[in-house]
């Protein structure tokens, strides 16, 4: 079970959103909120039912994860991935609940400025932890920055990763400073979007750069 699924924990993290789902549908009203504007208002309703959508995903993504850790023959890249899925599962249930807690309260009962500002804090954190681990991953195609130049050979894989995972920490830590920031949540939510974009080109733009030099070598 452990080599297949990743050990308990990541089974907990798995089904547990399903379990919790499949209770609440029985205290959720007719219909819910399932998607909000950028200015934290809900602009689409749909059934209960929908709360079921994230769980889904959830099961997926650890199957499609572990299934592709399974063919990863470095044990450390392993380790370090099933370590990634508890991060992001972790966060991913975390957002779960923050949803089923709006369907539950209701809407209008809600602080949905803080509900995005605690979103985009548990996002910075993630970003954080997945980036101080990626300068240890060694060259595969499933993990870190995997681009078509950080693949040239062994020095622009390790530059690759480290810059990358220092890049990760930098929008970590500025996702969550802007958490923190007292600002209307359609400039938080377009500040944190850029600066991912922004992040994005730089660890791109840093690969091709690191290739190009050692091309030249």
């Amino acid at each position: 079970m452990k080599n297949k699924f990743g050990g308990p924990f990541i089974i907990f993290l798995t089904f547990a959103p399903m379990v919790i789902a499949l209770i609440a549908l029985f205290f959720l009203p007719d219909t819910i909120p399932v998607h909000f504007g950028i200015d934290g208002e809900v602009d689409r309703w749909g059934s209960k039912y929908t709360i079921l959508i994230l769980p889904v995903i959830s099961i997926l993504f650890t199957f499609i994860m572990q299934g592709t850790l399974g063919t990863v023959n470095n044990e450390k890249n392993r380790n370090l991935g099933n370590y990634f899925n508890k991060v992001l599962l972790a966060v991913f249930d975390a957002i779960f609940i923050i949803v089923l807690y709006v369907s539950l309260k209701g809407f209008k009962e809600v602080d949905t400025t803080g509900i995005v500002r605690l979103i985009i804090c548990l996002l910075g954190i993630m970003l954080t932890i997945v980036g101080n681990f990626m300068p240890r991953i060694k060259e595969n195609h499933y993990l870190g920055v995997r681009t078509p130049w950080s693949f040239y050979n062994e020095v622009t894989w390790k530059k690759s990763q480290r810059v990358g995972g220092y890049s990760f920490v930098a929008l970590g830590i500025l996702a969550i400073v802007l958490s923190l920031v007292p600002i209307s949540v359609e400039a938080l939510v377009i500040a944190f979007t850029a600066c991912m974009f922004v992040d994005v080109v730089f660890i791109l733009v840093y690969s091709y750069k690191v290739y190009k030099i050692e091309k030249a070598k």
